[in-house]
């Protein structure tokens, strides 16, 4: 699937491209063919947004400038995050409290997974994974291991907070604090 995101310098959404599976958070599954504004944010500043990669079901997570994050699309295996694996046509906020209260600052979407980073430097993820890009210890031990609202990877060094993660599909990079 193709998708394309563009944030204006108000914070306003932008999203075209190929929308089989609602990813783009209009309310349809049509092709949007123009950049066109995801009027279901309403005033939310966006800051960042992640489109999801491969053909394992499209979806979009969005961060705006409170620091919650917001996700659209296929929600088999808890992509989305929003604690069920439902389909959903419109940006849906997860709530805080998934993030232990903390204000997210950067997010990442992978093929059937996402990750977040809190101000503090904590990561979590939601969604699946079977090759190890959960960073989640019990996703080794169970096969097709899903999470459907965000958990804590505490296999992160302690006392290193990560600044930022990268994705590409099935695999991420995490950039950590200098050892101090």
């Amino acid at each position: 699937a193709v998708v394309s995101t563009q944030s204006t310098g108000e914070g306003e959404l932008l999203t075209f491209g190929k929308n089989n599976e609602g990813q783009l958070g209009h309310g349809h599954k049509q092709d949007v063919l123009s950049p066109t504004p995801v009027d279901a944010l309403g005033s939310e500043h966006v800051i960042h947004a992640s489109c999801s990669r491969g053909d394992k079901g499209c979806f979009t997570a969005i961060l705006v400038d409170s620091g919650h994050v917001f996700t659209v699309g296929v929600g088999t295996l808890g992509r989305l995050g929003t604690g069920d694996s439902k389909n959903r046509l419109a940006p849906t906020k997860i709530p805080l409290s998934y993030f232990g209260k903390e204000k997210v600052s950067r997010v990442v979407a992978g093929t059937t997974m996402c990750h977040g980073v809190t101000v503090s430097g904590a990561v979590y993820v939601w969604g699946s994974g079977n090759t190890g890009q959960t960073g989640l210890l019990e996703a080794r031990r169970i096969r097709n291991f899903a999470t459907e609202r965000p958990k804590r990877i505490e296999a992160l060094p302690k006392g290193r907070p990560v600044i930022t993660l990268t994705s590409s599909g099935d695999h991420v990079l995490a950039l950590l604090t200098a050892d101090q």
